[in-house]
């Protein structure tokens, strides 16, 4: 009797499941084509679906039906919002939300990969190696998330996808959307925030205000677990789970595993320890201690190993470093927010910003020319080693302004600026550009010109020419024959290139724009396959769409080296090849010397190009090299 009961209580759980199934189908039947489900969670159902629109494949989860009728759906979407616009290597996307037949959901990109869970099922224990890396870059992406202000509340293997033999984690934000949009409520559906084996004490004991310190214990008990096998508390039930780890110390690791070395396991006791207050104040420090073989030793049984004691013998290395920052700030801040009294500048003109150019085009196809030439203009002038060119980023601020050309040289540190429009009419393309002096408000050199729309090279080329002249900066022949060489013979394959790199460099990482510049991109090469710079310009669409996990396959990071390497075949000395394999390196491989040494070759030929000497920056901090990593990253201000 009890089994048919069991046997009839199943069944109607079945119709039920199938029949909120078929509602969500309905639903999202114009978004989303749902195909099969990929698993169930203790918040979630997990489905595999199609984008009907964009063609592409996706993770879709549902909130179980009692979890979702127990939240506030509007406060829930909302928080959501807030882990949306998390963009980093190590953090799978998160691309839609929403409520669709009484159900919540949310998209993420669906990954072939296994999770830490499948890994450690098949394997047991990791090499100390493998454990290690997928460590660090969790701990990477917890940084990045707290610096944000987001808190993953649920680490574990299980939201640890492997990808490529790189960890991408899952989730993010989830957690506290639910947390913060259930409240009191969750008791209801007997569901707790976090899982027992790798929570935290403070969030075992029921504290609703964890901060990145939770996350950080249990991180350390996902790599205690991939150390010795299991996790470090253990027990019958959750409730057993628990008071284990309220009342007692985690176990050593080497107990379990006696090759794990000293140093991994101090910093992994810190980060296990019951307070708060005795872990590292960050992931970053924790990942930081697990590489450092010169971190301080001790023994279990005499004081216990506080992050703090080790963060202070790096105090005097920080402090200096610190210093030095200090000293960059300052002078930045006296250079652009100081001017002395009369007309002389503190700065050279041979410092220089290049404005936002008026776009008079009518909105449509054309409007991207004028951001596009501004772009090339930046890109033909970064060539001159004696000029000081202020970045892109830092000058797009002023579009639309109305404030003085003299205020704007002063905050920006420079002694010239270049303004101008740029208008197209059908086949005429007519561009107005000036030269001024910072200091005295006179024209240095102007000129209008009215040509044809293939004539779009010849004429950023000329007035990259004619400004350095009217400077009197000094042009070698070799930055010469750089400025005057022209990139493809195709008129119509370098406008789609300038269109490209246009939607390339939209704010806000945006997958629709790199799509849309990847196409572009790849119409140039259909006109002209020999176009090197619109191979090193899709490498670096296809790496940005594989590192921010916008389509993680494999396969896209091949199509990055690829291009990359056609690039630098077709041009061995173009500065973009080598910065666009010094990017295949530094995301796709982690060959961080490699990497260093394709973006130094790609600096000499662009001394002034701060993307360029931003990466060169952090793949010197990955590498150690803090002093080089400050001087490098004090470039991007100069810049």
């Amino acid at each position: 009797m009890g089994q048919e009961r069991a046997l009839a209580e199943e069944g109607i759980a079945e119709e039920l499941a199938l029949e909120v199934l078929d509602q969500l189908k309905r639903a999202l039947a114009d978004r989303y084509a749902i195909e099969r489900e990929l698993g169930q969670g203790g918040m979630a159902t997990v489905y595999l679906a199609r984008d009907i629109k964009l063609g592409r494949s996706v993770a879709l989860k549902v909130l179980r039906p009692e979890l979702a009728a127990s939240l506030g759906g509007d406060r829930f979407l909302r928080e959501i919002e807030i882990a949306a616009k998390l963009a980093h290597p190590h953090i799978l996307a998160l691309y839609d939300c929403g409520e669709a037949g009484g159900q919540l959901y949310y998209v993420m990109p669906y990954v072939e990969g296994e999770t830490l869970r499948d890994r450690l099922l098949r394997e047991k224990q990791l090499s100390l190696d493998d454990a290690l890396q997928l460590t660090r870059e969790v701990a990477d992406a917890l940084s990045y998330a707290h610096a944000h202000g987001v808190v993953h509340r649920d680490i574990k293997p299980e939201n640890i996808l492997l990808e490529s033999g790189h960890a991408v984690v899952a989730d993010f934000g989830i957690a506290k959307a639910i947390a913060a949009a259930g409240s009191a409520r969750l008791t209801e559906t007997g569901l707790s925030i976090g899982t027992p084996a790798y929570m935290s004490p403070e969030q075992a004991a029921g504290s609703g205000d964890v901060d990145g310190r939770s996350d950080l214990y249990s991180l350390g008990c996902v790599l205690y677990e991939m150390l010795a096998g299991e996790p470090p508390f253990t027990g019958p039930s959750a409730q057993a789970v628990v008071a284990k780890r309220l009342s007692t110390p985690a176990p050593r690791v080497s107990v379990l595993r006696k090759t794990v070395p000293a140093h991994v396991e101090q910093a992994l006791d810190a980060a296990l320890a019951l307070a708060p207050a005795d872990r590292f104040p960050t992931a970053a420090l924790f990942a930081e201690a697990l590489g450092n073989a010169s971190a301080p030793t001790h023994q279990r049984t005499g004081a216990p190993w506080s992050p703090l004691a080790w963060w202070r013998r790096r105090a005097v290395r920080l402090a200096a470093a610190a210093a030095v920052l200090v000293v960059i700030a300052g002078a930045i801040a006296v250079g652009r927010w100081v001017r002395p009294s009369g007309s002389v500048s503190r700065h050279p003109r041979t410092a220089i910003a290049v404005l936002p150019l008026a776009n008079l085009s009518a909105e449509g196809p054309q409007a991207y020319f004028a951001p596009g030439l501004q772009d090339a203009l930046l890109t033909q002038l970064s060539k001159v080693a004696a000029l000081t060119v202020i970045s892109r980023t830092s000058v797009m601020g002023y579009q639309g302004t109305t404030k003085p050309l003299r205020e704007i040289a002063a905050e920006l540190g420079v002694g010239s600026v270049v303004e101008g429009s740029v208008q197209v009419v059908g086949n005429r393309l007519r561009v107005n550009v000036q030269l001024i002096d910072a200091a005295t408000d006179r024209h240095l050199w102007a000129e209008q010109y009215d040509r044809t729309l293939d004539d779009a090279f010849a004429v950023q080329s000329e007035i990259a020419q004619r400004i350095v002249a009217a400077i009197g900066a000094t042009l070698t022949q070799a930055e010469a024959g750089a400025i005057a060489a022209v990139p493809t013979a195709n008129a119509e394959a370098y406008r789609l290139y300038l269109q490209g790199r246009e939607y390339f460099l939209r704010p806000g990482y945006l997958r629709e724009n790199y799509e849309s510049a990847q196409q572009l991109y790849e119409r140039a090469l259909a006109l002209d396959p020999g176009f090197a710079l619109a191979h090193a310009a899709l490498s670096l669409v296809h790496g940005f769409m594989y590192s921010f996990t916008y389509d993680p396959r494999p396969e896209r990071a091949e199509r990055q080296r690829a291009e990359a390497e056609t690039a630098l075949r077709l041009a061995p000395t173009l500065p973009q090849a080598h910065a666009a394999m010094g990017l295949v390196h530094y995301w796709s491989r982690r060959d961080y010397q490699r990497a260093l040494e394709e973006f130094r070759v790609a600096l000499n030929g662009l001394p002034n190009d701060a993307w360029v000497s931003k990466f060169i920056g952090y793949v010197q901090r990955r590498l150690g090299n803090w002093d080089q990593a400050l001087a490098a990253l004090s470039q991007i201000e100069r810049c």
